[in-house]
């Protein structure tokens, strides 16, 4: 109630009108001054803080989804965080963007809309993909044929996430349309056009960079009131569910499990003499107990044996380590 005066300031203001101090033209100015406030009618606000919200929250659930599929494909840590999300016109955003690799993508038939990965980004998953450590320098040049054309799975996974995140909110439909180096001949959007820009940080391994998403206000406008609905509706339960797909997901990824019959002191002499019909001794009797490594990682501590005419091990204990663990 910062409106309201006290008595003692409409005693105050009475005498100031009554003296000639104050005029009531004065007054009323005052007020219509301070109704007035500033517009730019060449960049207008299209988007609400509500929608603007929920866009926040899908794209975090976004990192926090693409964070864990690059992490556990690549075998390297990639952190991802939403830094920004702000509106500014197509033509804003096009100038702060130098040569980089961006997805050219549809949403439902209404517009086009870029995610768009920075070249310290790019190389870094490149490289990684190729067998490497990922720590290579960027070099600040544009992708050749080859590496394009190496990036287009990537780009295509990077896609059906994102549109997994947004059909857990409303029901859309992306597709991609090309990959881009020259985001200035990009003519679909106009440069006049609101935009939400959304500003990603990755860091894979040392190496960071910017991932940005662009969503045009015509492309979107669409599914924006049914996100609005979404985001009113969401909560812990849904955060929930998310969390139990991810598990599900992770459930099915294959891993390589040996059992280890026990080790034997060689020369590379006595190797090169065997032959078959050679019985080898190992530092292990039959009824001990034999290690079973999972991702080449102790786990389980087995017994050998025979199941349906099969050789197998049976699971008798978990070392100590792993318990502690």
């Amino acid at each position: 109630m910062q409106n309201v005066l006290s008595q003692e300031e409409i005693d105050l203001l009475v005498k100031a009108v009554s003296s000639g101090e104050v005029s009531p033209d004065e007054i009323r100015g005052a007020q219509l001054q301070t109704k007035i406030r500033k517009y730019d009618f060449r960049r207008p606000d299209k988007f609400s803080k509500t929608q603007i919200n929920a866009l926040n929250m899908i794209h975090k659930n976004f990192s926090r989804i693409l964070s864990s599929y690059l992490s556990a494909f690549l075998r390297s840590n990639v952190d991802i965080k939403v830094a920004s999300v702000e509106q500014l016109t197509f033509d804003d955003y096009i100038v702060s963007v130098d040569t980089t690799l961006a997805i050219l993508f549809d949403v439902n038939e209404m517009g086009s809309a870029i995610m768009e990965l920075s070249l310290p980004v790019v190389f870094p998953l490149l490289e990684l993909m190729l067998g490497g450590n990922g720590q290579t320098q960027f070099a600040h040049r544009p992708l050749t044929d080859v590496e394009t054309s190496v990036m287009q799975k990537m780009t295509d996974r990077m896609l059906e996430r994102y549109s997994m995140v947004w059909n857990d909110a409303v029901p859309v439909k992306f597709t991609k349309q090309s990959l881009e180096s020259n985001l200035r001949l990009i003519y679909t959007i106009p440069p006049n056009e609101i935009v939400m820009l959304i500003t990603f940080t990755m860091q894979i391994n040392d190496q960071t960079g910017m991932v940005n998403i662009c969503l045009p206000f015509s492309t979107i406008e669409s599914v924006l009131g049914k996100l609005t609905s979404h985001a009113h509706h969401s909560g812990p339960r849904k955060n929930q569910q998310c969390l139990a797909e991810q598990q599900g997901q992770f459930s099915q990824c294959p891993l390589e499990l040996k059992v280890v019959a026990g080790k034997i002191p060689m020369t590379v002499k006595d190797l090169m003499g065997l032959v078959p019909g050679d019985v080898i001794f190992t530092d292990k009797n039959i009824d001990e107990d034999f290690e079973m490594l999972v991702e080449d990682r102790t786990t389980y501590k087995v017994q050998a044996g025979i199941s349906n005419g099969k050789k197998a091990v049976q699971i008798v204990s978990v070392p100590e380590e792993e318990n502690n663990g």
